[in-house]
């Protein structure tokens, strides 16, 4: 008899509920970690390198404390079920995921487990409140981040992290996959990201570390919003895939409201996703399926490769081209600009960054760009369109920021005024198609 673990987007040992309530009941132990490639929103080329070295630490991490992680690829259910047979599973632990995709394949893990007659036990220990929850007085989810904000405080506040468990003997081996089976290795540029991360529970660890005890945190409400200092935590790739807790983070982030709250808007995406899954590829406000986007393929490309002629965009393209990571304050400008100089379709930007990002996360790039793009939850209004140049004066000043990553800038691919006209009139068609 024994209890399967299965790993998801938690790779980590410390603060890990499944993994202690099920060495807690005493069985033998069958860790697995399944990699399932959805056919909608697969994950992308940089993610998938993070994968790819966030699983070699997971495994030598699980190893070092004498167990034995089962790696495979393939269909969940399938592989769920062989395991189950092999072991004599009583019980599944897992964490519960919000993506679509994911929580199609939880579906069908829990009919499984049904049809096995086995316990199944899911956590939400990947979010700092349960989305079932967090609901307003009418029982339905919240579209505006402060009310939310405000709601989750009204809340017991985020237990305190569980320590990892001294051992893993009680694990049982197997027959496991090698982790080349899983198709993550890259043959693309992957330019600066193997030197500027370090993937894992361990590298997480030492993120954290850095931005609390160098005096980080209490100063990122201010440095947060400029590009060329240091200031954001880069814990972003590390909660999405699970190699630190959102509770860890939460109490070691004392010293900053403004960095707890962005914990919670976080919690936001993921409530949302769960809450309108629909979102990934449509906007929550209907009326904008009917914005006349344009469909200009070198207009586009010469966003991604950060050739528009405006410094703080092509900055930031760049930067996401070499480090897989953009800061905040900037994404926000590219996406403004792809979305309302461009007009071009939101999706596209979340297509990219989707691709590039090493903390691409559905739901946080889903929020984000229909945020910028005026059609989400909580969103910046439409007609409220970033000026580049002027974006440009008030967060990188001394052009710090730029001269690192535009070396020589491009001739302008529009006119800014222009394309801020096009964009309100396109943006008035369907103000007056709604009032129709």
């Amino acid at each position: 008899m024994s209890s399967i673990v299965w790993f998801r987007q938690d790779l980590r040992l410390e603060d890990h509920y499944p993994l202690l309530l099920a060495i807690e009941a005493g069985r033998p132990l069958v860790l697995v970690f399944i990699l399932e490639k959805t056919k909608h929103w697969s994950i992308g080329r940089a993610s998938q390198w993070w994968l790819e070295q966030s699983l070699l630490a997971f495994k030598e991490s699980i190893e070092a404390k004498g167990g034995f992680l089962h790696l495979f690829h393939g269909e969940t259910e399938e592989i769920l079920e062989t395991l189950i047979r092999k072991h004599k599973a009583e019980a599944l632990y897992y964490g519960a995921n919000y993506e679509p995709e994911e929580r199609k394949i939880e579906s069908r893990v829990e009919a499984l487990c049904k049809r096995y007659g086995i316990a199944s036990h899911k956590f939400h220990h990947n979010l700092l409140y349960n989305p079932e929850t967090v609901l307003t007085k009418e029982g339905k989810p919240y579209q505006v981040y402060t009310p939310f904000w405000n709601r989750t405080q009204q809340f017991q506040a985020p237990e305190e992290p569980m320590p990892a468990p001294r051992s893993l003997s009680c694990c049982l081996k197997g027959a496991s996959e090698p982790i080349s089976k899983l198709h993550l290795t890259q043959t693309w540029d992957l330019h600066q990201i193997p030197l500027l991360w370090e993937p894992g529970e361990k590298g997480a660890k030492k993120r954290l570390k850095t931005f609390i005890d160098k005096g980080r945190v209490e100063d990122y409400e201010h440095d947060r919003n400029f590009p060329a200092i240091d200031g954001s935590s880069k814990l972003s790739p590390h909660l999405h895939h699970g190699e630190i807790s959102p509770r860890v983070a939460w109490h070691s982030a004392k010293a900053s409201l403004t960095y707890r709250k962005e914990l919670v808007w976080r919690e936001f995406a993921k409530h949302l996703l769960y809450h309108f899954p629909h979102t990934t590829d449509h906007p929550l406000k209907p009326e904008f399926d009917a914005f006349p986007w344009q469909k200009n393929a070198k207009l586009l490309k010469a966003w991604q490769n950060g050739e528009t002629g405006f410094p703080i965009v092509d900055a930031g393209m760049k930067e996401l081209k070499y480090t897989g990571w953009m800061h905040n304050r900037v994404r926000m400008i590219v996406g403004s600009f792809l979305i309302k100089d461009l007009r071009i379709h939101w999706l596209e930007g979340a297509k990219w960054f989707w691709d590039c990002l090493v903390d691409a996360d559905l739901a946080s790039n889903t929020l984000g760009w229909q945020w910028v793009g005026g059609c989400g939850a909580d969103a910046a209004p439409f007609f409220r369109i970033f000026h580049p140049d002027l974006q440009e004066a008030k967060f990188d000043p001394t052009h710090e920021y730029i001269k690192k990553w535009v070396k020589e800038p491009s001739k302008r691919i529009v006119d800014h005024a222009e394309a801020r006209d096009e964009a309100l009139k396109a943006y008035h068609s369907i103000v007056a198609h709604r009032k129709k």
